[in-house]
């Protein structure tokens, strides 16, 4: 796609080539270390039900649309400025639970239709070709080979280099609150070479308007909604903010915040800027100049109608420790600086793995159910985009995978163990009887935690 301009990339023929590409996208390869793996596609669908079964099939050299005159119709929409995104329908995850592990805050994730989803699929490989090499190169989210492992060694960089005194904050409620007026003509000075067409397509994106979580719980989830459901009707308005889990969402956070980011890597030689999406650091020398950095970051972002937490911002001294982005920093005089898991996303992962427990004994699970849920929660994802390529692990382990200290694995992996020998003895005072498979893996563990950390770092996994 590299050079394509708008008309070719949204040709019959450019949304045609598309599809085999987005679908590759969305497929993985998934089995367990050295098993049999099976092809699976993960593509939800949307409010309109259709499966990308149904939109699309398979061909001898990868799938296409099962309508011929599909494509040929979408393109005419798109580039005659007409393409209407069709509403997203909206489900509350559990984004943080208390202490008795009721749900305490949810987070709204978007779900677009399949066609949408390609379209998405389209436009970002679009942007990302016109802005990721023009992006600040603190920016690290939503963005190709940048991850939450690269910026945290950024940080640490930053730490043992004498910026130790951290400012740090996060914008607040900011997908939900990004302004469309301001988008809109970011977009335009961002994009001068682009037809207007696009523009009003990324703005359908956007604008698009959606159901509401609690329509859609009415009908026990997404996944149930009749064939034929009426969501237009019951749909309403989106009149600020980004759709959470939506594929272009990532790059136009962003294309809003660029000049926010440019700000300070160009005008502010005495400050260092560290942003992952709405959380981002401010580091300097001394209290005063960090404190300065979180006050012109309130000014930089207030005319973009967005503000800091006011929970969420303080200057701290890094040798007493901060967190950013589910870890915990502690400079060290003379050596390098501690990367741990923050203890909240500790806490919630043993609050997990305890409820797998008491659920296994409550339904009288064998012990080697246990232990393969164990090893999926741990493993999470396994999977790989065709035969004989990388495999990759999306786990919450690949996710901390640039700790540098494994005290905190150790002492999980030693919980798991004691745990789980409480749970077989447990299970045979109720009554439970071994099957065969308990039998035979009965001196085998549930996976550790620091064995899988090691084969991340090792990047054989």
């Amino acid at each position: 796609m590299a050079g394509s301009s708008f008309q070719e990339v949204f040709s019959p023929i450019g949304i045609g080539q598309a599809v085999t590409e987005f679908v590759a996208s969305r497929t993985y390869r998934i089995g367990v270390f050295g098993g049999k793996e099976r092809p699976v596609e993960k593509i939800p669908s949307g409010v309109d039900r259709i499966k990308h079964e149904t939109l699309f099939e398979r061909t001898p050299s990868g799938w296409a649309f099962q309508d011929e005159k599909l494509p040929h119709l979408l393109s005419a929409q798109i580039l005659g400025g007409e393409y209407v995104f069709k509403p997203f329908g909206e489900e509350k995850k559990i984004k943080e639970v208390d202490l008795h592990g009721n749900p305490k805050a949810y987070r709204t994730i978007s779900v677009c239709c399949v066609q949408d989803a390609l379209i998405q699929y389209i436009s970002l490989k679009k942007l990302a070709e016109d802005l990721d090499d023009k992006f600040s190169d603190n920016s690290f989210a939503y963005r190709p080979k940048r991850s939450v492992a690269t910026a945290s060694r950024r940080v640490v960089r930053l730490l043992e280099s004498g910026w130790t005194w951290v400012g740090e904050s996060d914008i607040k409620s900011f997908f939900d609150e990004v302004n469309h007026q301001i988008l809109r003509e970011t977009l335009e000075r961002k994009l001068p070479t682009e037809p207007r067409e696009f523009i009003d397509l990324l703005e359908s994106f956007y604008t698009a308007r959606r159901v509401k979580a609690r329509r859609i719980k009415r009908f026990g989830g997404l996944h149930r909604l009749p064939v034929g459901f009426p969501y237009d009707k019951i749909s309403c308005d989106r009149t600020k903010g980004l759709p959470q889990g939506g594929a272009l969402s990532g790059i136009l956070a962003n294309l809003i915040l660029d000049d926010f980011d440019h700000f300070f890597d160009e005008e502010q030689p005495e400050l260092r800027f560290v942003r992952y999406a709405d959380d981002f650091l401010i580091l300097a020398k001394c209290r005063e100049k960090a404190s300065q950095g979180l006050e012109l970051a309130r000014s930089r972002l207030a005319p973009l109608k967005l503000a800091l937490h006011p929970k969420k911002t303080f200057v701290s001294s890094a040798y007493s420790g901060f967190q950013f982005i589910g870890h915990h920093f502690r400079a060290r005089r003379g050596e390098e600086a501690l990367i741990t898991i923050r203890k909240k996303n500790l806490d919630r992962r043993y609050r997990m793995l305890e409820d797998i427990f008491e659920t296994g004994l409550l339904r009288g699970r064998c012990p080697c159910q246990v232990r393969s849920t164990l090893f999926h929660k741990a493993v999470g994802m396994y999977s790989r985009k065709s035969p004989g390529s990388e495999p990759m692990i999306r786990s919450w382990v690949a996710f901390f995978s640039g700790i540098n200290d494994t005290s905190q694995l150790r002492e999980l992996d030693a919980w798991i163990r004691s745990r789980f020998r409480a749970y077989q003895r447990d299970f045979q005072r109720q009554g439970g009887e071994l099957c065969n498979t308990c039998r035979a893996t009965m001196g085998i563990l549930p996976i550790s935690y620091t064995r899988l950390y090691y084969l991340l770092k090792r990047a054989r996994y």
